[in-house]
């Protein structure tokens, strides 16, 4: 994740995402995702970049959903 290669923490339970800053202390992957990349995959413009993007959307998705049950100790 480019999160860690900037020194972001993955999560932070207690961070609202909509109110965390790109590139602040409160920023992270999951705010990344979640106020920016969840959303690319409705912006394509070719029918191979929306299958491209439906692929990865589902790859992050299923990331960061079992990530937050992990991370909750739901699993």
């Amino acid at each position: 994740l480019f999160a860690g290669e900037v020194g972001a923490r993955l999560h932070t339970p207690n961070v609202d995402v909509e109110d965390a800053r790109p590139y602040s202390e409160d920023d992270t992957g999951y705010r990344e995702y979640k106020v920016k990349l969840c959303k690319i995959k409705d912006q394509m413009l070719t029918a191979e970049g929306r299958k491209l993007a439906r692929e990865r959307h589902a790859f992050m998705d299923e990331f960061f959903n079992r990530f937050l049950e992990e991370y909750e100790g739901k699993r």
